[in-house]
């Protein structure tokens, strides 16, 4: 396509139904989303307009900003055979087909419930002098509540049970005060039972929730094809642990290195703990930048 027909193109009426002055061979190659580089060459070498009265840098400012490289690929990829180089994947797929209850209470099982609701109970009583009051059954309630908020994402949790913003769902099975009151006292150790050594883990006041996921992680069946990346947790409370990365669809939150089947379902995964964070100790490590402590660390369980 010429640059005329890409003026006349753009001075198209979205309203009109119809497009005038355009033949079919108009159209023809404008798909082309992956041009070569010669193609782009020709183009520029084709131009008739004169660049005698044009400074030399624009000249080169817009020859340089023209020739980019694209990759095309030149035949489609052909996956391996099943089985030939890994074993088949069926027992991560049937745990995906799991009622989904079946399938969360296979990472946070019902002993967890019964350890928030108990040590939430004795943390309010030492503060407070008071009970709580909180069961298994309230906790999981909460619980609930609280995955809901996050799908529906309104931008306040007070707009819940707000008259305008109320969510019947939400609402009608928890009092505002209550699910507060629940929230800040929540608790999954007690802390005059934390040692100092323990207390080194950043995260040693939610650890016990970590190690029941990652031991059902573990639990995964294994699979020679895996996948090691980074994963961020939308999170924007004041806590040290907090990264920012630019360009992530989110940018704020807890940063969590995380290996998963080809399916997406994890087998293993550490939570980073910020800047002066030893990823490995070992000797292997040496030399390695971030990435490759990262990988050597979570290929840890597959020997």
């Amino acid at each position: 396509m010429t640059d005329s027909d890409i003026a006349r193109i753009l001075e198209f009426d979205g309203n009109d139904s119809t497009v005038e002055g355009l033949s079919d061979d108009d159209f023809e190659g404008s798909q082309d989303l992956e041009p070569r580089l010669e193609e782009l060459e020709d183009e520029g070498s084709n131009d008739d307009s004169s660049d005698d009265d044009v400074p030399l840098a624009a000249v080169a400012a817009h020859q340089t900003s023209s020739r980019r490289l694209y990759f095309k690929h030149e035949n489609d990829f052909t996956p391996y055979p099943p089985g030939m180089y890994c074993q088949p994947l069926a027992a991560s797929r049937v745990n995906l087909l799991q009622e989904p209850i079946e399938y969360f209470l296979r990472y946070i099982p019902e002993v967890m419930f019964e350890i928030i609701s108990n040590y939430s109970n004795q943390t309010y009583l030492l503060k407070k002098g008071q009970n709580l009051n909180t069961t298994k059954e309230e906790i999981k309630l909460f619980f609930g509540i609280s995955i809901a908020m996050s799908y529906l994402g309104l931008p306040r949790i007070r707009m819940y049970w707000a008259n305008r913003t109320r969510v019947a769902m939400i609402a009608d099975r928890m009092t505002r005060d209550r699910y507060f009151k629940i929230r800040t006292n929540l608790k999954l150790v007690k802390d005059l039972e934390v040692d100092e050594a323990s207390k080194q883990n950043k995260f040693w006041k939610v650890n016990p929730l970590i190690k029941t996921v990652r031991k059902a992680c573990l639990e995964t069946p294994r699979s020679q094809h895996i996948s090691v990346d980074e994963q961020m947790i939308p999170f924007w409370g004041q806590v040290s642990m907090r990264q920012f990365i630019r360009g992530k669809p989110n940018p704020c939150g807890l940063k969590n290195f995380v290996c998963t089947t080809p399916d997406g379902v994890p087998l293993d995964f550490f939570m980073y703990e910020g800047k002066g964070y030893t990823i490995l100790t070992t000797n292997e490590a040496e030399g390695l930048d971030i990435g490759g402590k990262v990988v050597l660390k979570l290929s840890e369980n597959f020997a």
